[in-house]
């Protein structure tokens, strides 16, 4: 997820604890478990295949 204190902070009110990491290391870090979520678009997510990492996946348009 980008690193944005508002962001950060909304994601702790669902009760996750939320990662700042990089773009280019997010699929990676997906397919190895080092994280198990992210605030993606619909777009990106789309195009890369990231929902096919994920269990579960919330669109929000």
């Amino acid at each position: 997820m980008a690193e944005s204190s508002i962001l950060m902070d909304t994601i702790r009110c669902f009760g996750a604890k939320p990662t700042s990491i990089s773009y280019s290391k997010l699929f990676t870090s997906l397919q190895t478990g080092v994280v198990d979520g992210a605030e993606d678009a619909a777009l990106e997510t789309s195009l890369y295949n990231k929902e096919d990492l994920c269990a579960d996946w919330i669109r929000n348009c």
